[in-house]
């Protein structure tokens, strides 16, 4: 049974889909550059985190005005992958298939998905997996589904999720690990 906050998040995701892909896309892209550079100037414990992070990863002692910059730089990128997410049912096929590159032969891929057998594609963590789906989509593999089991379920943009952390891919659907 989901809490109050999954409800509540839930809720939040449907809004952003709703609402932001009505908007002109100008009007969106500041308002969510402009929420990211609030967030950036309030300086809460997430952005005092990206900012810990990154400075391991600048290594040595950056300035405060160098590390300060290049989270504000991080805060946008974030809220652009955000806006994207957001106007992913809008965004015309021509443009995702265009806008992506595959680094191995896209055409193997799509051979296999049209034979029935399964491709399995890695992204990073700054993977944005509703729109890696779509692509798939516009360069021809279909609709995207995944097998759990004798189970298979078709998902439909904007329905695509990252399977949780330690859940099994096989088996029953939905089972969860368990430590």
């Amino acid at each position: 049974m989901l809490g109050l906050k999954d409800k509540l998040t839930g809720a939040g995701y449907g809004l952003g889909w709703s609402v932001v892909c009505r908007l002109p896309q100008s009007w969106a892209r500041r308002g969510f550059r402009s929420a990211a550079d609030i967030a950036w100037r309030r300086r809460g414990l997430r952005v005092k985190v990206l900012e810990g992070n990154l400075r391991r990863v600048i290594g040595g002692n950056p300035p405060d005005e160098q590390l300060r910059a290049l989270s504000r730089e991080t805060m946008r990128s974030y809220a652009r992958y955000w806006l994207e997410v957001f106007r992913l049912p809008v965004t015309p096929a021509e443009r995702l298939a265009g806008g992506m590159h595959d680094s191995r032969p896209l055409q193997t891929a799509l051979g296999h998905v049209g034979a029935g057998r399964g491709v399995v594609f890695a992204l990073p963590h700054m993977g944005n997996y509703d729109q890696a789906a779509a692509w798939m989509i516009a360069s021809g593999a279909g609709s995207p589904h995944h097998r759990c089991g004798a189970a298979e379920t078709r998902v439909a943009l904007p329905e695509v999720r990252r399977v949780p952390r330690g859940t099994r891919l096989g088996g029953r659907a939905g089972h969860r690990r368990t430590k």
